[in-house]
C-alpha cells in the first residue's frame, strides 16, 4: 500500500508540474558581468555569508565574495574531494567518495576532527551532505536508499529502495538538507523528501547540476543555462550563459559565480 502511494504521488506530482509549466512563461533575466579570474577548478560553492569555495582535485580554497584566496585545505591521503557541505560555514564537510569517508572543518579550513570512515555503513556511497543536529544524509547507490545518521553514526531514518517505490532508478548528483527537506538533484529531475526521509515532490528538470535552493526557489544550471525557478509561482527565469560553457554555477549573497573554461566569471545580481 506504503509503495502505491509513492507512485501515485509521484506521477501526481509530474502532471502537475507540467501543466502548470504551461501557464508559466520562461523569463529572461540579464545580470551585469562584473568580473573574471583565470583559475583551475572542478566544481565551485558558496556559503550564506558570502564566501566563495574552490575545489581543486584534493585542495579546498576559501576566498571572499571578489575571489580573493583566504584559506586553503589539501589532503594528499584520501584523494580528490567528492563534494563539500558548506551549509554551515563553522561546520564544513568534506566527503572523500573513492574511500567512503568524509571529514570537518572550520572556518579557516582547520580541521576540527580526524577523518570520519563511513564503511561500515556501506562501501557504495554516492553521495553525502550535513543535516540538522550534527547528523549525515546518505544516499547508498547500490541499495539505492536515502538514509540518516545521527552523530554517532546510528540510522535514525531511511527511505528504503527509491528504486521500488518510484519504480525506476535514479542517477544522483547530489544532496542537501535545507529547511527541514532534502533535495536530490539527479540525471531526471529534482526530487524532495522530508525530514523523515518520505517522498513529497518531484521537478522534471533533465541534468540539473549545482543546484541551490534559497527564498523558496531552486537554482541550477541546465543544458549551459542558468535557471531560477519559483516553487510557489512556478516563475522560471532563463540566463543563457551557453557561449560561456560554464560547468558549475553558484549563487552568494551579491554575486553569482560561473565556472568554465578555466575562467571564474563573477557577476552581479
Amino acid at each position: 500500500m506504503k509503495k502505491r502511494r509513492m507512485r501515485n504521488l509521484f506521477i501526481l506530482n509530474m502532471v502537475c508540474f507540467l501543466l502548470l509549466t504551461v501557464f508559466c512563461t520562461a523569463q529572461q533575466k540579464q545580470y551585469q558581468d562584473y568580473k573574471d579570474i583565470v583559475i583551475s577548478a572542478d566544481y565551485i560553492s558558496t556559503d550564506h555569508l558570502g564566501y566563495l569555495y574552490i575545489v581543486d582535485g584534493n585542495t579546498l580554497l576559501k576566498c571572499d565574495s571578489l575571489g580573493n584566496e583566504l584559506f586553503s585545505y589539501s589532503n594528499l591521503q584520501y584523494g580528490n574531494i567528492s563534494s563539500i557541505d558548506v551549509s554551515n560555514p563553522l561546520k564544513i564537510l568534506l566527503f572523500f567518495r573513492d574511500f567512503s569517508s568524509v571529514i570537518y572543518l572550520d572556518n579557516s579550513l582547520a580541521p576540527q576532527s580526524e577523518m570520519i570512515h563511513l564503511q561500515e555503513i556501506s562501501n557504495n556511497l554516492k553521495n553525502v551532505c550535513t543535516s540538522y543536529d550534527n547528523a549525515l544524509w546518505i544516499y547508498d547507490a547500490m541499495d539505492s536508499q536515502l538514509m540518516r545518521y545521527d552523530k554517532k553514526l546510528r540510522k535514525t531514518t531511511s527511505s528504503g529502495n527509491l528504486a521500488l517505490l518510484l519504480n525506476k532508478q535514479i542517477e544522483v548528483f547530489a544532496l542537501q538538507e535545507v529547511a527541514n527537506k532534502v533535495y536530490i538533484s539527479a540525471a531526471d529531475g529534482i526530487y524532495v523528501f522530508d525530514r523523515y526521509a518520505a517522498f513529497l515532490r518531484y521537478y522534471p528538470f533533465e541534468n540539473p547540476s549545482c543546484l541551490a535552493v534559497m527564498n523558496n526557489s531552486l537554482f541550477f544550471l541546465q543544458n549551459q543555462n542558468y535557471i531560477r525557478y519559483n516553487m510557489l509561482s512556478l516563475e522560471k527565469e532563463i540566463l543563457d550563459y551557453s557561449h560561456f560553457n560554464p560547468k558549475c554555477i553558484s549563487f552568494g549573497t551579491s554575486f553569482i559565480y560561473l565556472y568554465g573554461q578555466k575562467k571564474l566569471k563573477i557577476i552581479k545580481q
